[in-house]
């Protein structure tokens, strides 16, 4: 089972690189 917390990381994390797509793609 995923925990919940991992599941807002991961959310927050692809709302971050779809922001700041030359910040996570290096």
């Amino acid at each position: 089972i995923m925990s919940l917390g991992e599941e807002v990381i991961r959310k927050v994390f692809q709302l971050s690189n779809i922001a700041n797509p030359n910040f996570f793609n290096k």
